[in-house]
Order: structure tokens, then C-alpha cells, then sequence
């Protein structure tokens, strides 16, 4: 039985498939989920932040092998939001960071804050003992400031993946 040249052809592709990779599938969406948290750092809420956040981490988590060549820049990108969230949803009604009660959560807390800006956890060192006017009056001590900063350094990471 003969097959014509076109049915042939016809039987490849349907074997073999047509339309775009599995790669290129995975990097629209995960470049979609990237677009959207860029948005997300140039004015959302908390929850619009965070929905858009966690939507790019489970595209690049499903596709990861796919994703290779963008996992340094995103995962760096994650961490920052991390920080940002715990600044952003840590007692809304405070505005100075939150320092711990003991040494530790101090740690803990310029571990995070270092994430965002390295040189930040030495001045706040250096003006723990001022009083809460001066804080309330110095961005080293606003949680304000580190949301901004770690917004600015995700939109950044954002725009780096998009190009």
C-alpha cells in the first residue's frame, strides 16, 4: 500500500507533533507570572503582591528544568519578596521594624533586613540605643523603606528576566 507524499507527511506531524515546545510553552507562562509581579511592584496591595509572587514561583517550581537559564536572577528575585512580605505584613500598624526580644530575633531580623540592603543591618546597629523620635525620623528604622527597596530591587530582577 502506497502512501502519498502528503499523507506522509500529514502522519509526521501528527506523530511528531506540531505547535510550540514544551520550553517555549513554559517560558511564556513563566514570563506572564514575571510581567504580572513587575505590575504588582509598581502599586498593588499586600495580597495582589503576594498572589502575583507566589503564581511565578509555581510556574518556575513546575517548569524548573525548563527554566534553567533564568534561575540565579529568580531565585535571588524570591528571596527579596520573601523579606519584603515579612516587612509588609509584620503588624501593619507599626512603622518601625519590629526588633526582636531577644539577640536572636535581632539576628534574624538584620538577616533579613541585610537581604534588601547590606549596609543597612551596621547603621541600625550603630543607632539601636537612639530614641523612638530619632527612629521615627530615620528610614534605617521604617518598615516603609525596606518594602520600597525590596520592590525596586524585584522590579529590577523583573525587568532582567524580561529582556
Amino acid at each position: 500500500m502506497k502512501i502519498p507524499l502528503w499523507g506522509a507527511f500529514i502522519l509526521f506531524i501528527a506523530i511528531c507533533g506540531c505547535g510550540p515546545s514544551k520550553r517555549s510553552l513554559a517560558e511564556r507562562d513563566f514570563r506572564q507570572k514575571i510581567a504580572a509581579v513587575k505590575v504588582a511592584c509598581e502599586g498593588s496591595t499586600y495580597d495582589e503582591f503576594r498572589s502575583a509572587r507566589l503564581a511565578a514561583k509555581t510556574s518556575f517550581e513546575a517548569n524548573r528544568s525548563l527554566l534553567e537559564s533564568h534561575e540565579a536572577i529568580f531565585v535571588a528575585a524570591m528571596k527579596t519578596g520573601e523579606c519584603v512580605e515579612f516587612f509588609w505584613r509584620f503588624h501593619p500598624t507599626l512603622t518601625l521594624i519590629p526588633f526582636g526580644e531577644s539577640e536572636k530575633e535581632d539576628q534574624e531580623l538584620m538577616a533579613i533586613i541585610s537581604v534588601i540592603d547590606q549596609n543597612a543591618a551596621d547603621r541600625i546597629r550603630l543607632k539601636r540605643n537612639e530614641s523612638y523620635g530619632a527612629m521615627r525620623a530615620d528610614p534605617d528604622f521604617l518598615k516603609k523603606t525596606y518594602v520600597r527597596e525590596g520592590l525596586a530591587i524585584i522590579k529590577q530582577d523583573c525587568e532582567a528576566i524580561l529582556k
